[in-house]
């Protein structure tokens, strides 16, 4: 039979929140889901396989880099814009 271990057990400590911690974990969840960063994930994807596939080499590092920054900036913003938009 399998035993079940608590997280005491394992040696960690209990480490609980406080009102104002839990509060500020819950609004920055909140801020990310609007972003909706699934749907972003995918847009990501679509925009880095072609990066590779639309020249002669492959592209360097920093333009991977800025690109996939700068591609979940302006979609996560417009996500959430939509989202506020909404009715």
């Amino acid at each position: 039979m399998i035993k079940s271990t608590s997280v005491k057990e394992q040696g960690q400590e209990d480490s609980e929140l406080t009102r104002d911690q839990a509060l500020v974990r819950l609004a920055i969840s909140d801020y990310v889901m609007l972003t909706k960063p699934r749907i972003v994930l995918l847009l990501l994807i679509v925009t880095f396989v072609p990066m590779f596939l639309a020249g002669p080499s492959a592209p360097s590092g920093w333009l991977i880099l800025w690109t996939m920054m700068d591609g979940f900036l302006a979609a996560g913003g417009a996500n959430a814009l939509q989202s506020v938009r909404r009715p």
